[in-house]
């Protein structure tokens, strides 16, 4: 059967595992580590806790981080809370029990908002075939807890179906939870949608009917908008649910959710003629939502240009707009000299994008981040490839600039949370930043024509990639200053910015088992040796 995994699609498993969250799969992970942990400025043991694993950071601004921990990954009994200085020392921590009645609680968020600390749990009662969602409040630096509640319920006939998802406003004032009741697979799909404010008192909540079957429905992630409008990006598979997917019969749609409005609005996102690959979603200003992806021809893999979507404020019309690009400028933004040539196996097509990220800029032109990610079936490997990084002007059908960052990772899968594949963004002012592993060799002195070669997760090179608000593109060697730090490469979903102090890095050390959190000032960021090549 075809599930995702990732942008990518996999022939395993079984009709339901087939609509699984994509995120659903990144925590289904039985990884034990022995957690050593050091900052620049020291280590901090944990002999006491010795079997628990980090699971997420959250920055608190000048007060420090909370660092959250699980015994196990997949179904933990305990989870720890630390709460670090700005200084990277240990103030406070507290044990957390999450197995209830022999039910073990699975971890689904968590978030700082309002002060304090928030973290989903879920609890699935097999009696009853029930999923509750959990919400408990910790305050900070001390994790006394301040509240606990049930935030919503859902009926799911098997274990392994995640109904829920949440997302916070922009402004951080407003919370948004959704549930999915999965009864049987030929029943409509139901969706109830939950709205909190930051003392968490519900705003508005309803209950929605959808016009799709449950076993067809996917819904890849949720939005907010400041003023509580809630929004779904989701595809619906008209075809026969089996091992072969007809990737002409996926359609693909935005729903919408507005207080005292009985039913869901529907964007459609099919536009006529062209078929859509990498689709992503985010909120814009003014309490609008963007998103891009990028089409084709039907039944084709090379990419014709980006595709982008618009939708206003409330009881706005939304826009699309699809802007061309050919190969040669496509092959035009890559780095090296003489751009990408015909021996540059697998990277001189314009196919295989995702897009990561959309940022629409106050001048009205928007930042679109995407990865080229791809599945070689024959050898079962994925493949996170060139980030490509454009701006476009919608109103003006125009592409400003486009760049491809250069790098090559390969893998065959593994369901681990941490992971030194793909790579991490953050922004930072007006200029945003890449971190990623790659081969030392591909990012040596190239010369012509040279192909990269795949980096499958050993030692190599740690790089941040700036790139500023005009396009241009620096980037910076970290290898000597990580490893200085005791780390050999970065888990690149484990990294954070902790706003004007830092940016924390979380990786693997030099031996087994070893794995490390350290702190590095941005300013030391840019006075590594940079990456420079002449176009």
């Amino acid at each position: 059967m075809a599930v995702r995994i990732g942008n990518f699609r996999v022939f395993i498993g079984t009709c339901k595992e087939k609509r699984m969250k994509r995120w659903y799969l990144h925590i289904l992970a039985g990884l034990f580590l022995a957690l050593a942990m050091a900052s620049s400025f020291g280590t901090f043991a944990q002999p006491k806790y010795g079997g628990f694993v980090l699971r997420e950071v959250i920055p608190f601004g000048d007060q420090g981080f909370a660092a959250i921990f699980l015994d196990d990954l997949k179904s933990p009994r305990g989870m720890r809370l630390n709460f670090f200085t700005p200084d990277n020392q240990s103030a406070f921590e507290e044990v957390i029990p999450l197995e209830r009645q022999g039910i073990r609680a699975k971890f689904e968020g968590a978030f700082a908002w309002n002060g304090r600390l928030q973290v989903l749990t879920s609890l699935y009662y097999p009696g009853p075939k029930r999923n509750h969602l959990l919400l408990q409040q910790f305050a900070v630096p001390d994790f006394q807890t301040t509240e606990a509640l049930l935030v919503d319920e859902a009926y799911t006939p098997e274990l392994y179906r995640v109904p829920f998802g949440y997302a916070l406003s922009p402004d951080n004032t407003k919370v948004m939870f959704y549930s999915w009741t999965y009864t049987l697979p030929e029943d409509p799909a139901r969706v109830t949608i939950t709205v909190m404010d930051q003392k968490l008192d519900t705003l508005w909540k309803q209950r929605y009917v959808l016009p799709y079957k449950n076993e067809s429905l996917y819904i890849y992630s949720s939005r907010l908008t400041d003023d509580g409008r809630a929004f779904l990006l989701c595809e619906n598979y008209t075809g026969k649910v089996g091992a072969y997917i007809d990737e002409s019969k996926i359609d693909y749609f935005v729903l919408g959710a507005e207080n005292e409005e009985e039913n869901m609005l529907i964007y459609d996102l099919n536009p006529a003629g062209k078929t859509l690959r990498g689709l992503h979603i985010d909120p814009a200003p003014g309490n609008a939502m963007s998103g891009a992806a990028f089409y084709q021809d039907p039944g084709k893999e090379i990419h014709l240009g980006v595709y982008f979507f618009h939708i206003p404020p409330a009881g706005g019309k939304m826009t699309q707009t699809f802007i061309p690009i050919d190969k040669e400028t496509y092959q035009s933004a890559f780095l090296y000299p003489g751009g990408d040539g015909i021996f540059n196996a697998n990277r001189h097509r314009f196919e295989s994008y995702a897009v990561n990220k959309t940022e629409r800029l106050p001048d009205g032109s928007v930042l679109i981040f995407a990865q080229q990610e791809y599945y070689q079936r024959t050898e079962n490997v994925f493949e996170y490839n060139d980030v490509l990084v454009m701006r476009i002007q919608p109103e003006l059908n125009r592409l400003e600039w486009i760049r491809r960052v250069p790098k090559r990772q390969a893998e065959t899968y593994n369901e681990n949370v941490f992971s030194p594949f793909s790579y991490k963004l953050l922004p930072r002012g007006d200029r945003w930043y890449l971190l990623f592993n790659d081969l030392a060799d591909n990012h040596a002195s190239p010369g012509n024509q040279r192909s990269l070669d795949r980096y499958w997760g050993e030692d190599g090179v740690m790089i941040a990639a700036e790139i500023t608000i005009g396009g241009q593109v620096t980037l910076y060697n970290l290898t000597r200053l990580l490893r200085s730090k005791s780390i050999a490469r970065i888990w690149t979903t484990h990294c954070w910015d902790l706003g004007a102090r830092e940016l924390l890095v979380f990786g693997e050390g030099p031996a087994l088992l070893q794995n490390f959190l350290v702190g590095m000032d941005w300013e030391e960021l840019r006075k590594q040796p940079s990456l420079k090549w002449e176009n």
